[in-house]
């Protein structure tokens, strides 16, 4: 079967403006996306429950989506945002900052702490976000990219999570951050793509 990820993109798709099937559909995805132990409703799978992907995309889900999703979709998002926010296996382990490497996966953690934390009511969480934001800037002012460069994978997935923070995080300077550096990614993409090929080109 697909990975724990690959449903829930698939749910983001159906939920965006999808008529009452695609919901359905999306909800039957999420709530039976993988087994789970009754005991502690956590993911049975052989690297155990934590996924940067598939906890950090249930949390945009929640933010864009929780309204119209039924009680067992949200709280199966829920139970999967709750496990974002720990500490280890979580959004705050270390190697999720902004060092220089795999740049998308700090993205999705930052972009989970801080919309994860003020769904929840976290506001360690946040800052923990917002820190991690400041990282970003930081490393953008001191060379202009990323570490994945101008990857037409990697630097649109860091992109996609900076837009969800531009679009729907409460912190005001989360957003400001967030849209600063989005729109530095972005320029680096536009400049590195060939029109004649219609690729990308450049160092990725």
């Amino acid at each position: 079967p697909p990975e724990d990820r690959q449903w829930l993109w698939l749910a983001g798709s159906l939920l965006h403006d999808g008529d009452p099937a695609d919901r359905a559909f999306a909800e039957a995805l999420i709530v039976n996306a993988l087994p789970t132990d009754p005991a502690t409703d956590m993911d049975l799978k052989p690297a155990g429950a934590w996924s940067i992907f598939a906890n950090n995309h249930a949390i945009t889900l929640l933010c864009r989506h929780r309204e119209v999703l039924g009680p067992a979709a949200r709280e199966r998002l829920m139970v999967w945002a709750r496990q974002a926010l720990a500490p280890h296996p979580g959004d705050r382990q270390a190697d999720y900052q902004f060092h220089g490497y795999n740049d998308n996966m700090p993205a999705k953690a930052t972009c989970g702490l801080i919309l994860g934390g003020e769904l929840l009511d976290d506001p360690t969480a946040v800052a923990h976000g917002v820190w991690l934001l400041r990282q970003l800037r930081d490393q953008l002012s001191r060379r202009g990219a990323v570490s994945e460069h101008n990857s037409p994978t990697y630097s649109i997935l860091t992109i996609a999570y900076l837009s969800e923070l531009a679009h729907d995080a409460r912190h005001a300077e989360a957003r400001a951050i967030a849209t600063a550096c989005a729109e530095r990614l972005w320029a680096e993409i536009l400049g590195r793509y060939h029109p004649g090929l219609g690729l990308a080109g450049g160092p990725y």
